[in-house]
């Protein structure tokens, strides 16, 4: 009847074939089954052809690397994971239509790990007409544990549909997935690769010290970022945590390199607010300056806590970020980044810095609704050196009260300092050529301004410095439309 029935132990040799071209028994049962109690254990050599599949509900499954399973069927076939099993081997699901519905089917709390360098599982429907118009899946795992691991391979050239009970990890090995309907973890950990296409579902990806090569991951799930992680390839994701501290990880890093685009579709979050602080780090570019790239890093909104840092260094891409508050810190070093941006912070005191330098070109505003703060609530510095700061047209949003085309310096309370050195331009923009209200100003509410050693700041509206505060041009050139000064403003060493 295909069934493999055994109380003890079962072990097959090298030399032995297994095949079934056709059994009368349903796909889900498989055309080979193994079944035996919790402390029996298969020990699987040599090679096993089931058009229908094979079901495995030992209490352990071992497969020699030696072995090969294979299940190829003009109708339907997979292989059902009920119980622990560890392939070292080569497994293959080759169907030329898919009326089955799930090629792999792991769950009843069954785990299957691959382990090894000859250690492979691959997937593959030429001609997906499943029945009743019900959709094929890859694998499915429910209450069920898929492991990659040491080398092994997995590849699913279709859907991979992971529930919440269910659990994807990869360390040291590869993972491939057409379409990753992901309810439940995936971990990816090691030097692996991992190339996921179209991501759904509210599950999560962790990547954990791992070392991402050749990869990709589409948008869809929030990613958690803990421990030294580096990744080459096409990053999407909706949300992205450096630094996992809601599990107790308050360090976290990812450097994309060179080779790396980056798109998060909602926000990143870089750091944490209170109480323990990390190292919380991602780096995307060269900061050595011997590569550039033309990569691109995008995002909706990232927050930069007072415990992290972003850079992006020498990227000859339109980098964007549509809003960012920087409470630690942000280098942005020989590249280009445009977005609105608030220097500060809300929670403990602490400094927060943006550098912009070595030809950098930062844009910051562009709309009526765009806030650009320095200093908000607490200390923030701005410093530009030798690079180019442009504010566009900016003013009240998001719940902020600043006058309307103003970048405002010490916000609610907060001060900020705006430095400029070795050639730096600060200007802000005449969104409306002469036309009266195309200007915009700057508001020096708390705190100071430097300009020094050649450098230019050029405010196309008003430049208003109110009481306490003071503005020092060293060296270098001071424009403004106008001026209102309630406090001090110094020029020295043939400052203009």
């Amino acid at each position: 009847a295909g069934v493999v029935s055994v109380n003890g132990n079962f072990t097959t040799t090298d030399t032995n074939t297994w095949s079934y071209e056709h059994n009368m028994m349903p796909y889900y049962n498989g055309a080979i089954q193994f079944k035996g109690g919790e402390d029996t254990e298969f020990q699987l050599k040599g090679i096993f052809n089931a058009a229908e599949g094979f079901t495995f509900n030992a209490g352990k499954v071992v497969i020699s690397e030696n072995s090969v399973f294979t299940v190829n069927d003009q109708n339907c076939g997979q292989i059902n994971v009920y119980g622990d099993v560890v392939n070292y081997g080569e497994m293959i699901v080759d169907l030329q239509k898919g009326s089955t519905l799930r090629l792999v089917n792991i769950g009843n709390g069954g785990t299957l790990t691959l382990s090894g360098e000859k250690a492979s599982l691959k997937t593959n429907i030429v001609n997906d007409v499943p029945w009743a118009g019900a959709q094929c899946v890859d694998f499915y795992i429910a209450n069920g544990a898929l492991t990659v691991k040491d080398g092994a391979v997995v590849e699913a050239t279709g859907i991979v549909d992971l529930y919440a009970d269910g659990s994807v990890t990869v360390d040291n090995a590869s993972f491939t997935a057409g379409t990753f309907k992901n309810n439940g973890a995936l971990t990816v950990s090691g030097a692996s690769s991992l190339n996921v296409g179209a991501v759904s579902g509210n599950g999560t990806v962790t990547f954990d010290a791992a070392i991402l090569t050749e990869s990709a991951l589409g948008t869809g799930n929030a990613v958690y970022i803990k421990g030294e992680n580096t990744f080459s390839g096409d990053f999407n994701a909706s949300y992205a945590f450096v630094g996992d501290w809601n599990n107790g990880e308050y360090s976290g890093s990812i450097d994309f390199g060179t080779n790396s685009n980056v798109n998060v579709g909602s926000q990143m979050i870089i750091g944490y607010d209170y109480g323990q602080m990390g190292e919380n780090n991602v780096v995307f570019g060269d900061v050595t300056g011997a590569v550039k790239t033309d990569g691109i890093f995008k995002a909706a909104d990232v927050s930069v806590r007072r415990d992290g840092t972003l850079t992006i260094a020498n990227t000859t891409g339109d980098n964007k970020i549509n809003t960012m508050n920087v409470m630690g810190k942000v280098v942005i070093d020989n590249a280009k980044l445009s977005g609105e941006v608030q220097i500060g912070s809300t929670g403990d005191a602490y400094n927060a810095e943006m550098t912009v330098k070595n030809g950098a070109e930062v844009t910051l505003g562009g709309s009526s609704n765009s806030v650009v703060v320095l200093g908000k609530s607490q200390k923030g510095t701005l410093n530009i050196d030798n690079a180019t700061v442009t504010v566009k047209r900016c003013g009240e949003g998001g719940g902020y009260k600043v006058p309307a085309d103003t970048f405002v310096i010490g916000y609610e309370g907060g001060t900020g300092a705006l430095n400029l050195t070795n050639n730096a331009v600060f200007e802000t923009s005449d969104f409306n050529g002469d036309k009266e209200g195309g200007k915009v100003n700057v508001l020096l509410n708390n705190g100071v301004i430097s300009v020094q050693s050649g450098s230019q700041m050029a405010v196309s509206g008003t430049l208003q410095v109110e009481n306490g505060t003071s503005v020092t041009v060293d060296g270098a050139e001071l424009v403004a439309g106008s001026i209102v000064n309630d406090a001090e403003i110094t020029v020295a060493n043939g400052a203009e």
